[in-house]
């Protein structure tokens, strides 16, 4: 299971999914609403779904569409409270809450100081051992090439690469 900052964001994208989906399907579908007199007023009410003729498809959204895109938009405002609960509190005050940060970042260039060395020694390390590697395999390589006749073989030249 992933801890509660990463089940937050979770929980957020889900709410910001419902949101587009829920707004985008208002737009799609919604008929317009009605004028309730000469003021331009709009009423309340959700117009009645209209049905299109010759193609049995009815237009409009209905209130338990309406009702079900609230409900799914409470539950996870619901889920994102309880996670949120769920969070430390911050210590200290904010000048401590500070002076922490700044010695969390002094740890951090020290570990990062010492693991660039460690890197520095491996990459030597590193360098080293295929340095004698390819000493090696050009050893092999003279050996391999030196009881055989003026043609050298099978005609294969030596080539020396390097390994990196």
């Amino acid at each position: 299971m992933a801890d509660t900052v990463t089940q937050l964001q979770d929980q957020v994208n889900h709410m910001a999914m419902l949101m587009f989906n829920s707004i985008g399907t208002l737009q799609r579908d919604a008929l317009p609403a009605e004028r309730l007199n000469t003021t331009n007023a709009l009423s309340d009410s959700i117009p009645p779904q209209i049905e299109i003729p010759n193609q049995n498809i009815k237009k409009g959204v209905t209130k338990e569409q309406i009702e079900e895109m609230t409900k799914q938009l409470v539950e996870s405002s619901k889920v994102i409270d309880m996670l949120a609960e769920q969070l430390p509190d911050a210590e200290g005050t904010p000048a401590e809450q500070l002076k922490r940060i700044e010695e969390l970042q002094e740890e951090h260039e020290k570990i990062s100081k010492e693991l660039n060395k460690e890197l520095e020694k491996a990459k030597e390390k590193l360098d080293k051992v295929n340095a004698e590697f390819e000493q090696l395999a050009d050893a092999e390589l003279k050996l391999g090439t030196d009881g055989v006749g003026e043609g050298g073989g099978s005609g294969a030249k030596k080539k020396k690469r390097s390994i990196k």
